[in-house]
C-alpha cells in the first residue's frame, strides 16, 4: 500500500514538473521565434534598400542569444531532474536540491504570486537520502504553503547541518488567510521512506523537516 501511494505520489510530482518545464520551454520558443521573425522582416526592409539600424539589430540580437541562455539552463534543470532517479540513496548536496526544486517550482509560484526566497548554507550540507523522494517531499511542503503566501510575505527555505543529519525549514513571516497549512498523507508516507519527521509549527508559522543519517 505505501509503494503503491509512493508510486502514485511520485509520478503526480513528476507530472507537475514535466509540464511545468515544457511550459517554460514552448515560452521560450516563442519568444525565439517572434524574434526571429522580426530578423526576417529588417533584412528583407534591408533588401529595400531601408536603411539598417544597427543599434536595434544589436539589441534583437542580444536578446535571442539572452533567450538561448535560459533556455539552456531550463534543459539543464530537466536534465537535473529526471537524473534524481537515477539512485535510490546516495550522497547530495541539500543546498542543490532545494535550488533545483525552487527552480522547477517556480512558474507555479509566480502563477499564484508566491515568491520563494532560499537561504542557501554556506559550507554546504551533504546527506545520504533519495534524491526524487525528498525533491517531492520539498514541493509538498512548497505547495501546502503557497495558499497562505504572497509577494510581501515570501515562503523562506534554509537548512542546516545537525548532529543527527540535517533540518530543512519552511517559514513565512505571517499566514495570509490565518490558519495554516495542510500537508497531505503523501507528506508523512515520504518523510517515512526517507527517515525523516515533518514537524507543523502553527505559532512559529513553519514547517520543519528533520532529516536522518
Amino acid at each position: 500500500m505505501m509503494k503503491d501511494s509512493l508510486a502514485e505520489t511520485g509520478l503526480r510530482f513528476f507530472g507537475t514538473m514535466s509540464a511545468s518545464i515544457s511550459h517554460e520551454i514552448k515560452n521560450r520558443m516563442a519568444v525565439i521565434n517572434e524574434q526571429a521573425g522580426l530578423l526576417k522582416d529588417l533584412v528583407l526592409m534591408a533588401g529595400q534598400g531601408r536603411e539598417m539600424n544597427l543599434e536595434r539589430l544589436m539589441r534583437l540580437s542580444e536578446s535571442l542569444k539572452n533567450q538561448v541562455v535560459l533556455t539552456d539552463e531550463i534543459i539543464k534543470n530537466m536534465n537535473r531532474f529526471s537524473h534524481t532517479v537515477d539512485s535510490f540513496r546516495c550522497t547530495v548536496d541539500l543546498g542543490e536540491v532545494l535550488s533545483l526544486t525552487g527552480a522547477l517550482s517556480k512558474r507555479t509560484a509566480d502563477n499564484k504570486g508566491v515568491r520563494i526566497e532560499l537561504q542557501l548554507p554556506e559550507p554546504s550540507v551533504g546527506i545520504a537520502t533519495t534524491p526524487f523522494l525528498l525533491m517531492n517531499l520539498i514541493w509538498l511542503c512548497l505547495e501546502a504553503m503557497m495558499p497562505f503566501a504572497d509577494r510581501s510575505h515570501p515562503v523562506i527555505i534554509r537548512c542546516e547541518k545537525t548532529d543527527t543529519g540535517a533540518t530543512l525549514w519552511f517559514s513565512m513571516e505571517q499566514w495570509q488567510d490565518g490558519g495554516g497549512p495542510d500537508l497531505p498523507e503523501a507528506a508523512y508516507l515520504l518523510a517515512e521512506a526517507i527517515r525523516a519527521e515533518i514537524v507543523l509549527n502553527f505559532e512559529e508559522k513553519m514547517i520543519r523537516i528533520e532529516l536522518h543519517k
